[in-house]
């Protein structure tokens, strides 16, 4: 069990990976990156196994536009198509009116540069995040580590407790003999 963070930017990025486990005796890992990246986990998988060969694992990437505002687009197609259906269905029924936020609502009319971003080949950024999953992943491989050498010292005071209390029981049982 354990759980570690690491961040990092670049370009007009920044990130935070956050990695967690929990005991288990296979391996089962989910990866939870924005949309545009999902090519890091085929990149990051094997990487990880290399290091942990059991627990679950949860990875996720949150990235963040330093640009505010700048990375968000409204798709105008998406938009009048929303608008057409909208109206075909005031024809036969009718409805109130639409507010805007419910328009931009629909998942399609506004769109993010971010992802754009994503999608075209940014081996800087992949890199950046990269190498920052790794320093996450070597801090998750410790603080395991941490906790496993914890958990032995722990078991080996009670098996001490244990043969402490067995060895008394044995003297005393031969002290009740005579």
């Amino acid at each position: 069990t354990g759980f570690s963070r690491s961040s990092g930017n670049v370009e007009k990025f920044n990130w935070v990976w956050e990695v967690k486990s929990l005991n288990s005796r296979g391996i089962d890992i989910r990866f939870r990156v924005p949309k545009g990246l999902d090519e890091l986990e085929f990149i990051l998988r094997p990487i990880l196994l290399k290091k942990i060969s059991r627990g679950s694992i949860t990875v996720n990437l949150k990235i963040d536009s330093l640009d505010s505002g700048e990375n968000i687009n409204l798709n105008h197609e998406n938009l009048n198509s929303a608008l057409k259906i909208i109206e075909e269905i005031n024809k036969k029924i009718n409805i109130h009116p639409i507010s805007a936020d419910t328009l931009l609502s629909i998942k399609g009319v506004i769109e993010s540069n971010q992802e754009t971003f994503f999608e075209q080949k940014n081996d800087k950024l992949i890199d950046a995040l990269k190498v920052s999953f790794i320093k996450a992943l070597d801090q998750l491989v410790e603080v395991r580590l941490n906790e496993g050498s914890k958990l032995k010292e722990i078991l080996n005071n009670s098996l001490n407790k244990i043969e402490t209390l067995i060895n008394d029981a044995v003297k005393s049982a031969d002290l009740s003999k005579d």
